[in-house]
């Protein structure tokens, strides 16, 4: 997943939620392009829920624009997180799995879902 910050955000790492095992890195490109991506901590408990938790975490933090503008994030990852917190017994046959979700869709399906 990654998130684009807003214009009043220079920069954003970190974890948003220390329970959820994940957190916010940041990579620079080869053409010196900062971006911002989710990352799973390496070490230490990680939940089955906490990467669908991390998506959604960062779906509500781009609908009030303060410091991330929106999220992309691929139907396939989407599912899988679901997959993950749910044991398997969620699962959406999404295709293709490269398509591309922003935090508006994110939160329409977690509503629709009654996550």
């Amino acid at each position: 997943m990654e998130l684009f910050l807003s214009k009043n955000c220079a920069s954003l790492t970190g974890a948003i939620n220390k329970r959820n095992g994940y957190y916010i890195k940041s990579h620079t490109d080869k053409n010196g392009v900062v971006k911002f991506f989710g990352a799973r901590k390496s070490k230490g408990f990680v939940p089955t829920y906490g990467h669908i938790r991390f998506i959604f975490d960062c779906a509500r933090l781009a609908e009030q624009k303060l410091y991330v503008d929106n999220i992309h994030i691929t139907a396939g990852e989407l599912v899988d997180a679901l997959k993950e917190a749910t044991h398997g017994y969620l699962s959406l046959p999404w295709e293709p799995r490269t398509a591309i979700l922003n935090a508006k869709q994110v939160l329409q399906l977690k509503k629709e879902l009654g996550l």
